[in-house]
């Protein structure tokens, strides 16, 4: 398992965060110490982004023929 340090973009802060890859998934983020901005602490949405977009990613492309969607290569 991979980790790398990165930025929240869920709030306003911009808290300081570790995101734990395995391959090219995302498992697990976690906060990274950091006293003037988040201490030890992330929000719910930061630590459980990952899952919505893993699950709302697009897996068929589709093409309009007509009034029919047609899936795609």
């Amino acid at each position: 398992m991979r980790v790398n340090e990165s930025v929240d973009l869920t709030d306003a802060l911009g808290s300081n965060i570790y995101v734990h890859f395995k391959e090219s998934n995302v498992v697990r983020i976690t906060p990274k110490s950091n006293t003037e901005i988040n201490t030890n602490i992330i929000s719910d949405k930061a630590r459980f982004s990952f899952d919505s977009h893993k699950l709302n990613r697009i897996s068929f492309l589709y093409r309009r023929e007509e009034k029919n969607l047609v899936e795609s290569d």
